[in-house]
């Protein structure tokens, strides 16, 4: 019966830390994507400019 209970609550902790990386990747995905939002927005005011 303890063997059972220790595997059961590594994997909970090993399902933890996958869900901590996920939300991790999530972050830095939202991050990038605000990034590239603002540069995309910079390189058409920089065309517009050149159209003018």
């Amino acid at each position: 019966m303890k063997e059972k209970k220790k595997q059961k609550k590594k994997k909970n902790n090993n399902n933890k830390k996958k869900e901590k990386k996920k939300k991790k990747n999530n972050n830095n995905n939202k991050k990038n994507k605000k990034e590239n939002m603002t540069k995309k927005k910079k390189k058409k005011k920089k065309s517009i400019k050149i159209v003018s």
